[in-house]
């Protein structure tokens, strides 16, 4: 620690690397670890430092000592460059593929989306990678990834148009040869999805017919999220658009979730049928490979211009805005409670009145005056209210002097009792 602390100093840091070699081989855990503690200073200063002991390193990593691991899973992330990326993403692979622990696991995954992202050495072995990561972390996978990747895998890298389609072709290939595997995670089958329904058409050896019939066999699947079904059903629009007609399988598939308890996914298959009997639009609608196209917008909405004009030629009134219109309007607003104090018709800004919760009192009626109806007894007059205990017709066997042995008979009642 010392020796990595102070100014680098070549001679020092070639004897220490040579130190912790025994550190690292040791059978001792707790030796081994504080030879990978000590192999991951050095790795701040210079990676080289740390190479030489790159299979040792990678052993750790099935040690059962899970503190001995984390530290070994550090280690390789700070020891990766452009140089080993390969072969210490392919181990991190196969660990993650063996690992049960849900803890290691969601910091293997972690750590190999950072390493694929920085050091991949081409796009292809890119998508490969992240594949396997997909399938093998499942859940543990950020949504912000799998958006990554579908971002490159229609951008490319933006210099050679023929290398960009054949990466894209490349892909396609891959997750078309993935659909039929039973049990893929659900941020895969996305990903699966999206790619299918953007460059399903390049695809060798396959028609747009088959890929369709193949989403439409995993609609069917069980899935952890709801919104995967949603990714299924835009996929097969896509590729409905593309065959200029809906598959009766497709047409099926729509129909049967259309009445869903999902809004989403009912509503994705009511638009579906809906374009689908336009298939001008939906072509229009769904362009091929325009999802990285600019979109234009119009903030005066003047594509509505002709819909506008035929409604005022029926009889419609033109809009207004609220400096235009008429007093009685808000006059008639005021009067129906929208409008915000004596400024007019609108929206009421300012605060409304506290509700006052009205108080009810109820006065007692007097226990010591006389009963005004004849023939009443003392059982119909209130019970005389007090804020003491009530001892009335009890038997006192204290006093003030102390223990009563005779105590007090309980008062005779003035009126018969039944």
């Amino acid at each position: 620690r010392t020796i990595t602390a102070i100014y680098p100093n070549v001679a020092l840091l070639e004897a220490a690397a040579t130190h912790i070699s025994r550190f690292v081989a040791s059978e001792n855990h707790n030796l081994k670890y504080l030879g990978i503690k000590a192999l991951a200073s050095i790795v701040q200063v210079n990676q080289k430092y740390a190479l030489d002991h790159q299979m040792a390193v990678v052993e750790c990593l099935e040690d059962p000592d899970e503190t001995l691991k984390r530290k070994t899973l550090d280690l390789l992330f700070a020891m990766t460059n452009a140089t080993n990326v390969v072969f210490i993403v392919d181990t991190l692979v196969t660990h993650l593929r063996a690992t049960t622990d849900v803890a290691f696991r969601a910091g293997l995954t972690e750590r190999l989306t950072q390493l694929a992202e920085r050091y991949a050495p081409d796009n292809a072995w890119y998508i490969r990678t992240m594949n396997a990561v997909f399938e093998l972390g499942g859940e543990l996978v950020r949504p912000d990834i799998a958006h990554n990747l579908m971002r490159l895998i229609a951008e490319g890298s933006g210099e050679d148009e023929d290398v960009d389609m054949e990466l894209r072709k490349y892909a396609a290939t891959q997750y078309f040869e993935l659909l039929p595997k039973p049990m893929l995670p659900d941020i895969l089958m996305q990903v699966v999805c999206w790619v299918l329904g953007e460059y399903g058409y390049l695809c060798e050896g396959t028609t747009l017919t088959e890929i369709a019939e193949r989403l439409c066999d995993a609609v069917e699947r069980q899935f952890t999220h709801a919104s995967t079904r949603c990714w299924i059903i835009a996929a097969l629009a896509k590729l409905t658009a593309q065959l200029g007609q809906m598959p009766e399988q497709v047409g099926e598939v729509a129909s049967k979730f259309m009445s869903s308890c999902d809004l989403e996914l009912a509503k994705y298959c009511i638009e579906l049928l809906a374009l689908s009997e336009q298939m001008d639009a939906m072509v229009a609608v769904l362009p091929v490979d325009a999802s990285c196209e600019d979109l234009e917008t119009d903030p005066k909405l003047g594509f509505l211009d002709g819909f506008v004009a035929n409604a005022i030629a029926q009889g419609a009134q033109p809009y207004l805005p609220r400096g235009q219109r008429p007093d009685e309007l808000n006059v008639a607003s005021e009067k129906a409670g929208v409008g915000g104090g004596a400024t007019g018709g609108g929206m009421r800004f300012e605060e409304y009145e506290k509700a006052v919760v009205p108080q009810i009192t109820t006065q007692l009626p007097d226990s010591s005056a006389p009963a005004t109806l004849e023939g009443s007894s003392s059982l119909d007059a209130p019970a005389p209210l007090s804020g003491g205990l009530n001892t009335s017709n009890v038997a006192q066997k204290w006093g003030a002097e102390g223990y009563m042995s005779g105590g007090m008979s309980a008062p005779v009642p003035q009126h018969p009792t039944f």
